[in-house]
C-alpha cells in the first residue's frame, strides 16, 4: 500500500512540475524543443499517475480487508475464553491461546498507509480502537506464560496468585452484571464486552473506511 501511495504522490508532483516549467518556457523561451520534451514528460506522468491511483485503490482495499479478517480471527479466539471455567482449565485455555497460530496482526496494521491522512487520523483510529486493544490484551496474557506453565506442571503452583492474574485478564475481557439479592450484591451474569466492542468497530467505522459505505444489515 505504501509503495503505491508513494508512486501516486511522486507522479503527481512530476506532472505538476513538468506542467509548470512548460508553461514558463512557453512564455519566455523561443526554442520550443524543451517545451515539447516537458509536455511529453507531463503526458507520461499523467498516464502513470492514473495507473498508480487505480493500483493504490485496489491495494488499499486489499490491505484493509486483510487487517479486517486478521482482527476477526484474533477476537474469535478471544471469544472462546470462558469465565465460568475452573482455574486449571482457564490456565490450559490461556496456554492454548498463547500457542495458537494466529495471523500477524501487527504486519497487517503496519501495511496500512493512507494518502489523504496527513494527521494520521484514520490510522490512529484503527490503532486506538482495534489494533492496540487486541495487542495489549494478547501481550498481557502472554506476559504470564511461564506462570501458567509452572502452574500447569506443578513447579510453581500458587492458586491465589494465579487467581489474581486471571482476574486481571478477565477484567479486560468481561463485563460482570450484578444485582442486590437479599441485601447482598451477587453476580447475575457476564458477557464478553471486549469482543463486542471490537466487532462494533470493525462492522461500523472501520467497515465504512474500508468500503466507503455502511455495512448492509438484513
Amino acid at each position: 500500500m505504501k509503495v503505491y501511495k508513494n508512486a501516486v504522490i511522486i507522479t503527481a508532483l512530476i506532472s505538476l512540475l513538468a506542467l509548470f516549467i512548460a508553461y514558463v518556457i512557453k512564455n519566455t523561451v523561443v526554442d520550443s524543443s524543451l517545451y515539447d520534451i516537458l509536455v511529453g514528460i507531463f503526458s507520461s506522468s499523467i498516464v502513470a499517475f492514473i495507473i498508480y491511483t487505480i493500483e493504490y485503490r485496489v491495494k488499499r482495499q486489499e490491505t484493509l480487508e486483510t487487517f479486517y479478517l486478521y482482527a476477526f480471527k484474533h477476537i474469535k479466539e478471544i471469544n472462546k475464553m470462558d469465565k465460568s471455567l475452573t482455574v486449571n482449565k482457564k490456565v490450559d485455555m490461556y496456554l492454548d491461546f498463547i500457542n495458537s497460530d494466529l495471523p500477524d496482526l501487527g504486519t497487517a496494521y503496519n501495511n496500512i498507509d493512507f494518502i489523504f491522512d496527513c494527521k494520521k487520523e484514520s490510522k490512529l483510529y484503527i490503532y486506538n480502537n482495534i489494533y492496540n486493544p487486541i495487542k495489549g490484551l494478547e501481550e498481557k496474557i502472554s506476559s504470564y506464560y511461564w506462570n501458567f506453565a509452572w502452574h500447569k506442571d506443578g513447579s510453581g503452583r500458587n492458586s491465589e496468585v494465579m487467581g489474581d492474574f486471571i482476574d486481571e485478564i478477565e477484567g479486560r475481557i468481561f463485563e460482570v452484571k450484578s444485582a442486590d439479592i437479599n441485601k447482598k450484591t451477587e453476580v447475575t451474569g457476564s458477557h464478553n464486552k471486549f469482543c463486542k466492542e471490537i466487532r462494533n468497530e470493525l462492522s461500523g467505522k472501520y467497515y465504512k473506511l474500508m468500503y466507503n459505505k455502511n455495512i448492509e444489515k438484513n
